[in-house]
């Protein structure tokens, strides 16, 4: 169980993201982004129950104890791999390009 996803460091957080299958990223992808179980079992042409147990299985491998916790956690993850995209790190809140 993680307690507040936001105090973890964006290190520990790509380590429980990590344990994730592709497939469960692109879920918690649209549901980061707002999509319903049902719009994303129709996108994805996969039954919304799936969807469901992709999302249990994403919660058991993370130790997020909700959804909310999983999509904070994702969204954390997805930012910082933009930044190291795009060559990008963040000191005192600074952004400094490398």
């Amino acid at each position: 169980m993680i307690a507040d996803p936001l105090t973890l460091s964006s290190e520990v957080v790509a380590l429980h993201i990590a344990k994730l299958t592709p497939r469960q990223l692109e879920i918690i992808g649209h549901i980061a982004s707002g999509q319903s179980d049902k719009s994303t079992s129709l996108i994805l042409s996969i039954k919304r129950g799936t969807v469901r147990k992709h999302v249990q299985h994403a919660l058991e491998r993370t130790g997020a104890d909700n959804r909310i916790q999983l999509i904070v956690m994702f969204t954390i993850w997805k930012t910082e791999s933009v930044r190291s995209a795009k060559g990008l790190y963040t000191h005192s809140s600074n952004s400094v390009q490398i």
